[in-house]
């Protein structure tokens, strides 16, 4: 294994009163990415101190080697996929798909797990923060789930979500650092802890992190961040106050290596061989919000700043590779949680584009729309969806029987807000 050095800097214990940064997590599916339920802010200042030392972002600092060898997934799933109860929002991270121990596809937690892979570090990198889940006790021991911020440079951060396992250079470190934060929490009968350590322990290029793959997780995860780069137009920023930080500055993580490991990576992007349909970025599109119409991510309640229930989230958005198809990704509340993907209309009033609904009083309706792959709903959206923008900020939206033939009144609007 490549030689690992740490630098002087250790997390302190916080006080114990201090929030979790993040809350549980549902334990996932095979075929499922495990879901955050919750999040606290960042706290102020911790990662500034770290990233100061690290060099100027340039071509000298950007990653190298994919976090996986080509051979061991499938595809990489773009940014903005919709798939409750994990992500009703457009997701700001790609997956790796990784392939079945028995075979290319067809992963199956019971017949063909995900075949075991390698991490590797995909540049000189300083890992930031890692945070973990494991099993306690013995119905759940074998759990482990681990997060790994890590940066190349003092202006990008990065995270491969779901490293299944870590080398003992990593253990160790954990074992030698006070978490920042645990919390305990049951998913059913089993019982999982989950912490957070900030530490500041610098890797070479290539070294194995650990693995990801198994009988229990599917894809490796991959996000970014660039904050020397504008402010993504959120037509609420507050909305995600828990990591506007972040958010706000999502960044494309392929759009970070260098020419030559970027095209190893893009070309198994899904959507790639099919530029026609993927229309905009090939890498995705997390930020769907256009202020003023009915696209983007919208929630029941009011309140902001707090933490978000899936329930209470609407996505109206575009599908993460067929961008000409409008997405309908439900957490709850109006109906039973679920994404359907319809074909788009460039006039009238039933299954137009969102970006180019309006307020002044018009009820647009949405029918015939299939569930996605991902989708956990009926295969056909159940009715039709009305929807009717009486402001920048504010929808009426509800699931009735029926088709959009018949007549169009809302009977018991819920009210969404930006």
């Amino acid at each position: 294994m490549p030689n690992v050095s740490r630098s002087a800097s250790r997390a302190s214990k916080p006080p114990t009163d201090a929030a979790p940064t993040k809350g549980p997590r549902i334990a996932p599916t095979v075929d499922e990415p495990a879901v955050d339920i919750q999040s606290t802010p960042e706290p102020d200042g911790r990662l500034a101190n770290s990233l100061a030392s690290l060099p100027v972002c340039s071509d000298e600092t950007r990653l190298s080697l994919s976090p996986l060898a080509v051979d061991d997934y499938l595809k990489i799933i773009p940014l903005g996929l919709l798939d409750p109860p994990q992500h009703v929002l457009p997701t700001e991270h790609i997956f790796y798909r990784l392939k079945g121990q028995n075979a290319d596809d067809g992963v199956n937690p019971a017949t063909n797990p995900a075949a075991v892979v390698n991490v590797r570090a995909p540049g000189n990198v300083r890992i930031l923060e890692i945070d973990y889940t494991l099993g306690i006790g013995e119905i759940a021991s074998s759990y482990s789930d681990y997060d790994l911020m890590f940066a190349p440079c003092r202006d990008q951060i990065y995270k491969l979500i779901h490293v299944t396992t870590i080398n003992d250079q990593l253990i160790q470190l954990l074992q030698e650092t006070e978490p920042l934060r645990c919390n305990e929490y049951p998913v059913g009968e089993r019982y999982y802890r989950y912490c957070v350590s900030s530490v500041e322990f610098d890797v070479p290029v290539g070294t194995i992190l650990g693995t990801a793959g198994g009988s229990i997780i599917a894809a490796l995860d991959l996000e970014a961040y660039d904050f020397s780069t504008p402010s993504l137009a959120y037509a609420n920023p507050d909305r995600y106050r828990s990591d506007s930080k972040k958010r706000m500055h999502i960044l494309c993580p392929l759009d970070g290596f260098t020419p030559e490991a970027r095209e190893e990576q893009l070309v198994k992007v899904e959507g790639y061989q099919d530029r026609d349909v993927t229309v905009g970025p090939i890498c995705g599109v997390a930020m769907q919000d256009r202020l003023g119409t009915a696209q983007g991510n919208w929630f029941v309640n009011r309140e902001v700043g707090g933490f978000s229930d899936i329930s209470k989230e609407l996505a109206l958005a575009h599908h993460h590779v067929d961008r000409n198809s409008g997405a309908i990704s439900v957490g709850g509340t109006i109906m039973e949680m679920g994404v359907w993907v319809f074909t788009e209309e460039q006039q009238g009033l039933v299954n137009r584009e969102f970006d180019q609904v309006v307020s002044g009083g018009q009820i647009y309706c949405y029918q015939g729309a299939i569930s996605s792959d991902s989708g956990q709903g009926p295969s056909m959206f159940p009715g039709r969806l009305f929807i009717s923008l009486t402001s920048e900020s504010e929808i009426l939206v509800e699931r009735q029987d029926g088709d959009c033939a018949s007549a169009s009144d809302f009977v018991d609007p819920t009210t969404y807000y930006r």
